[in-house]
């Protein structure tokens, strides 16, 4: 449902319903970005390769993505590093600790206590279970047979 425009012979713009995206075959890139960042097509470029009769996708991914580079990537061999406890650390080895970030949260910190306004009046939670109001119904340590009695109609409701 995508809709494809050619520019020239490898620019492509492709209106996905949300935005327009530039998608150059030529430099491999999309102006969404996902095909440089991830080395996957992303759904433009899927979509100027159907356009353009390509049925492989495959063949759009960044060369890291083939066999032959995973295949030289495990080739050699690797050597087992043994147990952490058995390791010979130097001694002038420095613990080296991750940054302190005093850093606040993005935006306006939320208020806690507000004023009420005028008229309104401050509403009392209390547990539903015994109805003490210095506790909720979650920490509430009343039994599940509540000291509540419930009403019952002692009427036959067909004759009424």
């Amino acid at each position: 449902m995508w809709k494809v425009y050619g520019i020239s012979k490898t620019r492509y713009q492709v209106n996905d319903g949300k935005s327009n995206c530039l998608v150059d075959m030529q430099t491999n890139e999309c102006s969404c970005k996902q095909w440089t960042n991830s080395g996957l097509p992303c759904g433009h470029v899927i979509a100027v390769s159907k356009e353009n009769g390509i049925d492989n996708c495959a063949e759009l991914a960044k060369q890291w993505f083939t066999m032959a580079s995973y295949t030289s990537t495990y080739a050699e061999e690797t050597t087992f590093v043994g147990d952490v406890c058995n390791w010979v650390i130097p001694e002038n080895y420095q613990v080296l600790l991750p940054p302190t970030t005093n850093k606040r949260n993005a935006g306006r910190p939320k208020k806690t206590s507000r004023i009420p306004s005028q008229g309104e009046r401050v509403k009392i939670r209390v547990c539903r279970r015994c109805g003490a109001d210095d506790h909720q119904s979650i920490h509430c340590r009343v039994s599940m047979t509540s000291t509540k009695s419930y009403f019952f109609p002692t009427c036959d409701l067909k004759q009424a």
